[in-house]
């Protein structure tokens, strides 16, 4: 089955998802994620993780380039398009790109 995931604005394939090696995270694993799950298409404690990411991010000084809600619309969207009872979703946020 072929998997859609949003990254960097757009929702991507399995075969397009690619972080590019000067990508913080690959360089020196700066970067943020939380972990979450679904029952029956429902994530568990949404809220509670998308507000963990934003304190990770805080603490570290990453800027989350969406708003909490806008997280949250990209998740159910996620769920919709990849159309599967139970998934498990990583939230993963870089220091970005550098040269």
């Amino acid at each position: 089955m072929r998997m859609m995931h949003f990254l960097n604005g757009k929702w991507v394939t399995d075969a397009e998802l690619k972080i590019p090696a000067t990508d913080l995270s690959v360089i020196r694993g700066f970067g943020i994620f939380d972990f979450l799950r679904t029952y029956n298409k429902i994530p568990f404690r949404i809220d509670d993780h998308i507000s963990r990411l934003f304190v990770s991010a805080k603490i570290l000084g990453i800027r989350i380039p969406k708003k909490k809600e806008e997280i949250r619309k990209i998740v159910e969207k996620g769920l919709r398009l990849n159309d599967l009872p139970d998934l498990t979703i990583k939230m993963l946020v870089t220091g970005g790109s550098s040269p």
